[in-house]
């Protein structure tokens, strides 16, 4: 029953992950064309100012107290236009990070699930190969003769049954720390 939820989750994560990467793409070209825009603003207020300069001179006599953007009084606003410029937040720059963080955390989980049907795996080999070895052993230790103790002195079958035994044992430890590991991701991660 849980498998096929986890299934099913696995199936998520891969449809989310691709979703939200076209929609990081999406808003990292937003952000850049919202950044580009008010650079734009900018030469935009510059330029009125260096027309004003232009206009005013040649309609005013060059009167500097006829100008508006450039009067002798407000020579901080082009500063201040550059201040209140950068102090604009991006909006398109914040949703992209927050998708490019949530674009990582389905990658994370994804590499756990990945992670973890490996060491299924590795588990479902380690018992198979514990039970064979259980059956050679139970086979040795009733004096059968099988392929592998056929050409073996009977000294050389008892350091077999001692090595079969011990390796059976260290078997079992591993499939132990394989479930305690399976259980530790499937828990943490879901």
């Amino acid at each position: 029953m849980y498998k096929e939820k986890i299934s099913t989750f696995q199936a998520f994560l891969t449809r989310s992950y691709v979703q939200i990467e076209k929609q990081v793409e999406m808003f990292r070209k937003f952000s850049v064309d919202y950044d580009m825009s008010h650079q734009h603003y900018k030469k935009i207020y510059l330029n009125m100012m260096a027309f004003e300069d232009l206009a005013v001179d040649a309609y005013s006599e060059g009167d500097r107290t006829k100008r508006v953007l450039s009067h002798p009084i407000a020579q901080e606003l082009p500063v201040k236009i550059t201040e209140n410029i950068d102090k604009w937040r991006n909006p398109f720059k914040e949703a992209w990070m927050t998708l490019r963080n949530e674009l990582l955390n389905i990658k994370a989980m994804m590499n756990a699930m990945a992670g973890r049907t490996s060491q299924e795996v590795l588990q479902t080999k380690t018992e198979a190969k514990q039970r064979e070895k259980k059956l050679e052993l139970e086979k040795m230790t009733l004096g059968k003769t099988t392929l592998k103790s056929f050409f073996k002195s009977k000294s050389k079958v008892t350091k077999d049954i001692d090595s079969y035994t011990a390796s059976i044992q260290q078997m079992d430890v591993d499939i132990d720390q394989f479930k305690k590991l399976i259980n530790f991701i499937t828990i943490y991660h879901g």
